[in-house]
């Protein structure tokens, strides 16, 4: 029995606290249990690209066993690239070429022998593409990685995307820098350009799941989505998991993941 002195007004006061903290709990989950919910009644897709092979990174091989279609961007010049490349191929993976670029802020090292730095000369630029393009001969198109500073700089990007044209490449930004002036550059030399919308990695299965939902929303809102990903400590096993978890929850519906040659096609 609970015992409560004083006046009946704390008696009401104390009352309602009670009701609020049994209701309260309810209440919350009611109001956001489906936040995270998304319906796909009507054709949309994803066009998944996995960023940064070449280096028989953790996740790779989980990424290799996935049977969605995908589009692998593999680095130049490292130890794997070309292991990397002929596993993908084996398991009938498309493949565009990750291209190293100068960012604003990083160490150099991090890029590569192969990377585009501001500093190279114009011969230097192109030779790197060309022979980075050699290392990794299935590329049917190519993604920036990292390359924040390149991404801004029209002279750099004019040599890139005449490149791109004479190899018949598609051009994907990942949107490394909200001063891209690659769309430009690209619709100049006639270049098949797509952006990316969202990074899908997360510490954890459930938020990748959740990035993909977003993923889904923009997918239904436009028709299509780019969604990049990693192997490697940004993603690796946690994306590739959290990839399998959403395509089996949507495996009938009219989702689709594509590639972006198949993207090019439809749009």
């Amino acid at each position: 029995m609970i015992i409560i002195s004083g006046s009946k007004f704390r008696l009401k006061i104390y009352l309602l606290i009670l009701a609020f903290a049994f209701v309260a709990p309810f209440l919350v989950k009611s109001l956001f249990a489906n936040v995270d919910e998304v319906v796909v009644n009507s054709p949309c897709y994803i066009a998944l690209i996995i960023d940064d092979f070449g280096n028989k990174s953790h996740g790779t091989q989980e990424f290799l066993d996935l049977e969605i279609k995908y589009t692998a961007a593999v680095m130049p010049g490292l130890l794997f690239t070309k292991d990397d490349c002929e596993k993908l191929i084996s398991k009938n993976k498309e493949i565009i070429l990750h291209m190293p670029m100068e960012p604003h802020y990083g160490k150099k090292s991090w890029l590569g022998e192969k990377a585009l730095t501001s500093d190279l000369s114009d011969e230097k630029i192109k030779k790197n593409i060309i022979e980075s393009l050699k290392d990794i001969r299935y590329a049917i198109g190519m993604n920036n990685h990292m390359g924040s500073k390149i991404m801004e700089n029209k002279h750099v990007l004019d040599i890139v995307f005449k490149v791109a044209n004479e190899n018949k490449l598609i051009f994907v930004d990942s949107v490394t820098t909200s001063k891209s002036k690659a769309r430009e550059i690209a619709e100049k030399y006639n270049v098949k350009f797509f952006k990316r919308d969202i990074f899908i990695d997360a510490n954890s299965v459930y938020q990748v799941e959740k990035n993909l939902k977003k993923a889904i929303k923009t997918a239904l809102s436009k028709k299509y989505c780019i969604a990049i990903g990693h192997v490697g400590p940004a993603g690796g096993k946690t994306t590739a998991i959290a990839i399998k978890n959403i395509c089996e929850k949507f495996k009938n519906t009219p989702l689709r993941f594509i590639t972006i040659t198949e993207l090019a096609e439809l749009f």
